[in-house]
C-alpha cells in the first residue's frame, strides 16, 4: 500500500544519503519526487547524474533521466540515454519502445516504427522482465515513493501492488499497442478480443474502443465503449453491496476500484463523444461530453469538446463552454482557437485575432494556430499580415495545401500574380486535397491575366470533376472566344444555356463571338441572341450595352444611341453605358454630347480610363491643353496605365517634342508591356522624325510582327528602305503593300520611284500609269 507522503519519503531519502553518500537509488528516487510532484524536472536530472556517477551501470537511473530530458524537450539526450539502456540491457524490449517513442517525438516516424516492430518481435525474457518493466512504468506514472523498506532494491515498495496477473495484462496491452502502433489494426484487436474472452474489464473495453478509432471504425468504438460503460455500472453495483463489515484493507482495495472504474467511465463517455463527433452524431457527442461533465466537472478537455458538439448544432452557448475550459485550464490552446472561429463566424476578427495570438502565445509550434490567424486577417483585409501568419504555418509543416491555398489568395489580393500562381501550383502538387477549387481560382487568375491557354487548360480540367457546372463552360467559351477559336466557342457556350436556359450570361457571350466573326450573317445572330435575354429580362444591363456596340460597329448609331439610353434609365449611375453613348456621341460628330457623357461618368466614379477617353475628345474638339492635361491626370491615378502613355506621345509629337514623345512611348512599351502594331509604329515615327533611321526600321520591323496585313505598315517600312538607299528590300515591302491595298495610289507612286532607282524603267511607267489612273477614278 502507497501512503503518499512524499515529504516524509524525502527525510528517509537524504537520511540514507547521509549514511551511504554512494547509494544510487536513493538517488533516483528523490530525482522521481521532484520531477513528478514539484515538475521541478532540472533538480531531477541533478540527482539522476548523482546517481549515475555514483553507479555508472545503474539502468534506472538512465531511464528515469531520459524521462525527465523527455519533460524539458531535450530529446537528443533522452535518445543518448534510452541507448545507453539497451547497451546495458539488450533484452529489455519496454527500453526499446520508450527509445521508439522518443524518436517519434523528434520527428523521425520510420525509425521509430523501426524501433517499435523490432521491440514487438523480441521474445527472449519477456516474462522475466515483466515485473521491471511494471515497476519502470509504476516510477514514472505515479512519480512517487514511501519509505525503503529493502536495501537492495530502493523503491521495491512501488511494485508492491502488482501480481501476475497485472503483469499478463500489461502484456496484452503492449502487445495491442505495438500492433496499433505498426498501423496493424486487426491484429491488435484480435489480441484484445482473446482478452476479453478470458476476462473482461473495462480499461481493456476501452483500449479496444480506442483502437476502433485508429482504425476509423467508429460504430464499432462506440459499441466498445457501451459495453465498457455496462462493465462499469455493473462493477459500481457489485461494489457497493459488499459487505459494510470487510476489513480497513479491504475498503481501501475497494475505494481503488472504484476510482478507477470513474476514470474508466470517464473515458469511455469521453471517447465515445469523439466517435460521435467524426460521424456527425453531434446530438449524441453532446450528450457524452455532458455525462462526463456531470462525473468530473473540473474536465476542461470535456467542456472543450461539448463547445465543439455546441457549434455544429449551433447552439448560442457554445462560447461559454470554450471559457469555461479555459477557466479550468489556461494552457488549452486548442480552446482559445475555437474561441477565434466562433468570433470569426460572427465579424467580429479583432476578437478573434487576439485569440489566435493567445493560442499561438501557448504554442508556437500550432500550424492551426498560424493557418486560422492567416485566415482572419486575410479576411479583415490585412493581406501582408496574412501571407506572413500563413508563411509560418507552412515553414512548421510544408505539406500544408491549405496554408498555400491561403496565402495563393492573399498574394492574388496584392496582386502578386506570380507568387499567387506558384502557390496554386504547390497545393497541386500536394495532392488532390482542394484540386477542383484550386483549378477554378489558378483558372480564374490565367485568365485575369490575359493567360488564356493556361486558363482554358485548368477549366477543362476542373469541368473533368463537374461536367454540368454552366459556370466552368462558360469561362471555357469565354477562354476560346480570346483564343479566337469561334466555332468551339460557340458550341461550349450553346451547351452552357443549355444545361441552365436561364443563365443569360452564356447568350450574351455567344452573341460577343458572332460579333468578332465580323460577317453580316454572324451580326443577325448576335442581335437574335441579346434580343433573346431582352425578351425574358428586359432590365438585362449587359444584353442594352453589347446590343449598343452592335448597332455602333454596323454603323446604325442612332439604335445604339437608343440601347445606352435605356441602359442609363434603368441605372442612371451605370458608368459603361455613359462611356458608350459618348463614344457613339463623337462618331456622329457631337462633340459637346460626347463630352457630356464622358464628364458625367467620371463624376459618378473617376478612373484612368475614363480620363484618358476625355482626351480623345478634347483632342478631337483641337484643345491639346486640356487633352494633355487628362493624360497626367490618368496617370497620377494609374503610373502604369499604357494608353495615356501612348495618347500623351501623340500630343507630344504634334507639338514636336521628339524626346518627351519617345520617352512616354518607352514607358508605353518596356513599362505597361503595350506591345501592340500601333504602339512600335509610333516609335518609328517619332524615332525617324528625331533622326534615329535604324531605330526606326527595328520599331516597324516590331510593328509588322503584330500587324502581318497591314498594308500602311510594310508602306512606312519601305520608306525607310528607301532613305536608307536599300531599293530591293524597299521594292518588295512596297509590292506586299500594294497586294493588300491595291487600289491605293500613293504606293504604285512609291514603287515606282523605287524601280527607278533600280533601273526598271518598263516597271516603272507601268507603276506611275497606275497612279494616275487610281487617282483620276478617285476624282470621278
Amino acid at each position: 500500500m502507497i501512503l503518499i507522503l512524499y515529504d516524509e519519503a524525502i527525510k528517509d531519502f537524504e537520511s540514507v544519503l547521509l549514511l551511504d553518500k554512494e547509494y544510487s537509488p536513493a538517488y533516483v528516487n528523490l530525482g522521481i519526487i521532484y520531477m513528478n510532484l514539484t515538475m521541478n524536472y532540472w533538480k531531477a536530472i541533478k540527482y539522476f547524474n548523482l546517481a549515475i556517477k555514483s553507479n555508472p551501470v545503474y539502468i534506472r537511473a538512465y531511464l528515469c533521466r531520459a524521462q525527465a530530458y523527455r519533460y524539458v524537450h531535450d530529446l537528443k539526450r533522452a535518445y543518448l540515454d534510452y541507448t545507453k539502456a539497451i547497451h546495458m540491457d539488450p533484452t529489455n524490449t519496454q527500453i526499446y519502445i520508450y527509445r521508439g517513442q522518443t524518436i517519434l517525438e523528434m520527428g523521425d516516424l520510420k525509425l521509430a516504427a523501426f524501433c517499435v516492430q523490432y521491440a514487438s518481435f523480441m521474445k527472449d525474457n519477456v516474462n522475466s522482465r515483466a515485473s521491471n518493466d511494471n515497476d519502470f512504468g509504476t516510477v514514472i506514472n505515479r512519480g512517487g515513493s514511501a519509505k525503503i523498506r529493502s536495501k537492495n532494491e530502493g523503491i521495491s515498495t512501488l511494485s508492491s501492488m502488482t501480481n501476475s496477473v497485472a503483469a499478463q495484462n500489461q502484456s496484452v496491452t503492449q502487445q495491442a499497442l505495438v500492433f496499433s502502433f505498426l498501423k496493424n489494426h486487426d491484429k491488435a484487436i484480435s489480441v484484445l478480443e482473446q482478452e476479453l474472452k478470458v476476462k473482461a474489464t473495462t480499461s481493456i473495453y476501452n483500449l479496444l474502443g480506442r483502437v476502433y478509432m485508429k482504425a476509423k471504425k467508429w460504430k464499432e468504438a462506440v459499441m466498445a465503449f457501451e459495453k465498457s460503460i455496462d462493465l462499469n455500472f455493473d462493477e459500481t453495483k457489485s461494489s457497493k453491496n459488499m459487505s459494510t463489515t470487510s476489513s480497513s484493507f479491504s475498503k481501501m482495495a475497494n475505494l481503488t476500484g472504484l476510482k478507477a472504474n470513474k476514470k474508466d467511465l470517464i473515458d469511455a463517455y469521453f471517447m465515445k463523444g469523439q466517435c460521435f463527433i467524426e460521424t456527425k452524431h453531434y446530438t449524441d457527442a453532446y450528450s457524452s461530453f455532458d455525462k462526463v461533465i456531470d462525473l468530473n466537472p473540473e474536465n476542461a478537455q470535456a467542456f472543450y469538446h461539448r463547445g465543439i458538439a455546441r457549434v455544429h448544432l449551433k447552439h448560442q452557448r457554445c462560447i461559454q463552454d470554450f471559457n469555461k475550459a479555459l477557466a479550468l485550464d489556461p494552457s488549452l490552446f486548442e480552446a482559445f482557437l475555437a474561441r477565434a472561429c466562433i468570433y470569426g463566424m460572427q465579424e467580429r476578427y479583432t476578437k478573434a485575432i487576439l485569440n489566435c495570438n493567445e493560442a499561438v502565445r501557448l504554442n508556437s509550434k500550432s500550424v492551426r494556430g498560424y493557418l486560422y490567424r492567416g485566415a482572419l486577417k486575410y479576411m479583415s483585409r490585412s493581406f501582408n499580415y496574412a501571407i506572413k501568419d500563413l508563411t509560418e504555418a507552412i515553414n512548421l509543416d510544408q505539406t500544408c495545401a491549405l496554408a498555400y491555398f491561403n496565402r495563393a489568395l492573399c498574394y492574388e489580393q496584392i496582386q502578386s500574380f506570380k507568387n499567387a500562381l506558384k502557390d496554386f501550383s504547390i497545393v497541386l502538387m500536394l495532392g488532390d486535397f482542394l484540386k477542383f477549387k484550386v483549378l477554378i481560382n489558378r483558372g480564374l487568375l490565367y485568365f485575369h491575366t490575359k493567360d488564356y491557354f493556361n486558363a482554358l487548360n485548368d477549366f477543362k480540367m476542373a469541368a473533368v470533376y463537374s461536367p454540368s457546372d454552366f459556370d466552368i463552360q462558360h469561362m471555357i467559351g469565354l477562354c476560346l472566344h480570346k483564343l479566337e477559336r469561334y466555332s468551339e466557342a460557340i458550341s461550349v457556350l450553346s451547351e452552357a444555356y443549355q444545361i441552365n436556359p436561364r443563365f443569360f450570361n452564356a447568350l450574351i457571350s455567344r452573341g460577343n463571338v458572332y460579333v468578332d466573326l465580323g460577317h453580316d450573317k454572324a451580326f443577325e445572330k448576335a442581335q437574335k441572341d441579346y434580343g433573346t435575354v431582352l425578351d425574358l429580362y428586359p432590365d438585362n444591363l449587359d444584353a442594352h450595352i453589347n446590343l449598343a456596340y452592335l448597332f455602333q460597329i454596323t454603323g446604325r448609331f442612332k439604335l445604339a444611341w437608343d440601347q445606352f439610353t435605356k441602359a442609363i434609365q434603368l441605372k442612371p449611375k451605370f458608368i459603361p453605358a455613359y462611356e458608350g453613348r459618348s463614344v457613339v456621341c463623337l462618331q456622329m460628330s457631337d462633340t459637346l454630347a460626347a463630352l457630356k457623357d464622358i464628364n458625367q461618368a467620371i463624376k459618378i466614379r473617376p478612373n484612368a480610363e475614363l480620363l484618358v477617353n476625355r482626351g480623345v475628345i478634347y483632342q478631337f474638339m483641337a484643345d491639346n491643353v486640356n487633352a494633355m492635361r487628362d493624360y497626367q491626370s490618368a496617370l497620377l491615378m494609374d503610373p502604369m496605365f499604357g494608353l495615356a502613355y501612348f495618347n500623351s506621345a501623340n500630343v507630344l509629337l504634334l507639338h514636336k517634342q521628339f524626346s518627351q514623345a519617345l520617352k512616354n512611348l518607352d514607358m508605353a512599351i518596356d513599362k505597361c508591356h503595350m506591345k501592340d502594331e500601333s504602339t512600335y509604329q509610333n516609335r518609328a515615327i517619332a524615332r525617324a522624325l528625331a533622326g534615329d533611321i535604324s531605330g526606326a526600321f527595328r520599331d516597324l520591323c516590331e510593328a509588322i510582327k503584330y500587324g502581318k496585313y497591314t498594308s500602311h505598315l510594310f508602306m512606312n517600312r519601305g520608306i525607310l528602305l528607301y532613305k536608307m538607299e536599300n531599293y530591293k528590300l524597299a521594292d518588295k515591302d512596297f509590292s506586299t503593300a500594294i497586294s493588300l491595298s491595291p487600289n491605293d495610289a500613293v504606293l504604285y507612286k512609291l514603287r515606282a520611284d523605287c524601280k527607278g532607282k533600280l533601273d526598271m524603267k518598263d516597271e516603272a511607267l507601268v507603276d506611275y500609269q497606275m497612279a494616275v489612273d487610281l487617282k483620276q477614278r478617285e476624282k470621278f
